[in-house]
């Protein structure tokens, strides 16, 4: 004989209470576990995490030819490709969190340090684009003639978590979490090899900097 656990729909077929309105709340509780399962069962394929990778793989792509923040007149397409992936990425969040949990049960969503770092990846992009709507590219107004205030704060800084997306690919390829695990795992060892290598980036700097300094003082140059 093997003694097998309930589904939580079977459990939930026979959960009784005396509290009013149970079978409206079963109802509920059903249609939830229904979408929680429906998504468990699209996040656990195969084809799921070929196709978020291959958004990450884009969207890498796309910040390599993405100039926004160096010209005056950026192409909109990039400003549309920017909402695209935010968007398909709320999506495999939302996903990942109606079929695993989000705080509650040993797997939830939030307990894995890989999706935090997605979650606040993803989160990033909407406090950029909710600053970006409501104040421009900075919240203070510089006067002419005058140097600009030091004071306002930047949205445009906020881009900068962007590069940060490629990160997002570790959660992707369960090979490639093992190898960075690992890495992180050696470091503790490697403190005394860092810290000689540290120690050598140091000197050199010093030297170059007594050696170089000064060298493009009164030089005419063309702009």
């Amino acid at each position: 004989m093997k003694i097998s656990e309930k589904s939580e729909i079977e459990r939930l077929d026979v959960y009784t209470d005396r509290f009013p309105m149970l079978n409206l709340r079963k109802a509920v509780n059903r249609g939830y576990l229904g979408v929680k399962m429906a998504c468990y069962m699209i996040i656990s394929t195969k084809l799921f995490d070929n196709i978020s990778l291959s958004i990450i793989v884009f969207n890498s792509f796309v910040m390599v030819f993405d100039n926004s923040a160096t010209v005056e007149f950026p192409n909109p397409i990039f400003a549309t490709f920017e909402l695209l992936f935010q968007y398909l990425y709320t999506v495999e969040m939302v996903l990942k969190i109606l079929g695993m949990g989000f705080i509650i049960g040993p797997d939830s969503y939030i307990r894995d340090e890989w999706n935090i770092l997605d979650f606040f990846i993803v989160m990033m992009g909407y406090v950029s684009m909710i600053l970006e709507g409501g104040g421009g590219e900075e919240t203070t107004i510089d006067t002419p003639g005058e140097p600009p205030s030091d004071g306002g704060f930047n949205v445009s800084g906020l881009r900068t978590f962007r590069v940060a997306r490629p990160l997002k690919s570790i959660s992707s390829i369960k090979g490639l979490k093992v190898l960075i695990v690992a890495v992180l795992s050696a470091l503790p060892m490697l403190k005394d090899t860092i810290l000689i290598l540290l120690f050598f980036f140091v000197i050199f700097s010093i030297a170059c900097t007594q050696m170089f300094a000064g060298k493009l003082k009164q030089r005419c140059m063309s702009i």
